[in-house]
């Protein structure tokens, strides 16, 4: 069953659901950039999709960090550049060869840099209407023709 397209949901337990489901449709080497609002609920996406996905740990988001690595299958990488400094960064975290090698990309905050987001497999946007509590409107889409990610010392690329 494909979860590609609008969810409404009402609470943090029917996001996790979604993202449980959609975890099943993932393959090796998809990159998913995952956009909203801060507070929009990504990381509790991305919390729902790795209980799916069997890793039974605590999930925080990389915001310091800017990458965790989860021992998922496939692999699981989980990204967020909402404080990336520099896109210099991106090259240093390796993206280009754990996604080469097979291990799936969850990037929150994709949309700070456009190469990412154009290189997506799937796109998940959680909007957080005004005064809305716990409601929200979750878009998946697969993306038709997702582009390979290149980063090169001298800048990023998409090809």
């Amino acid at each position: 069953m494909t979860t590609e397209g609008t969810h409404r949901v009402d609470r943090e337990s029917a996001t996790r659901e979604l993202a449980a489901r959609f975890a099943r449709q993932l393959r090796a080497g998809d990159l998913v950039a995952i956009t909203g609002p801060l507070g929009a609920g990504k990381t509790t996406f991305v919390r729902g999709l790795l209980r799916a996905l069997g890793y039974e740990g605590r999930v925080r988001s990389p915001t310091f960090t800017l990458l965790h690595g989860y021992p998922t299958d496939p692999p699981v990488h989980h990204a967020d550049f909402y404080r990336l400094a520099d896109p210099e960064e991106l090259v240093a975290l390796g993206l280009d060869e754990l996604r080469e090698r097979g291990d799936v990309l969850l990037v929150e905050w994709a949309d700070r840099i456009p190469e990412i987001e154009r290189a997506a497999t799937w796109r998940v946007h959680i909007e957080t209407p005004a005064n809305a509590g716990s409601r929200r409107t979750i878009r998946i889409a697969r993306m038709p023709a997702p582009g390979r990610l290149r980063m090169a010392r001298r800048g990023f690329y998409h090809g």
